[in-house]
């Protein structure tokens, strides 16, 4: 049994977010062994109460691990949030995963 954990970050391509990102990898790969990261640049968001779109780069971090530890996640969730200094939540989503 496994889970699949991903966050969703709003993401700018600047010097201090490269650094972020470095020790995110550095970071997650330290914990779990391995991660991965995809950049959606432009992500479209489209909202139902809006006329509207909204085009932001979005950051994917991806982690297998046999447990979700949700208080880990939720205190990683605040310091990527407060370290990225961008408005917009950071999203951490799980989805329990069977290996084929």
């Amino acid at each position: 049994m496994s889970y699949l954990v991903e966050v969703l970050v709003p993401f700018n391509r600047t010097q201090e977010q490269a650094a972020v990102l470095a020790k995110i990898k550095s970071d997650l790969t330290e914990k779990f062994g391995a991660v991965r990261l995809h950049l959606y640049s432009p992500a479209e968001e489209l909202w139902s109460d809006s006329r509207t779109g909204m085009a932001d780069d979005t950051l994917v971090i991806e982690v297998m691990t046999a447990l979700v530890d949700r208080a880990w996640w939720t205190s990683y969730k605040y310091q990527l949030q407060l370290s990225l200094q961008k408005k917009g939540e950071v999203v951490v989503r799980t989805s329990f995963i069977e290996r084929i």
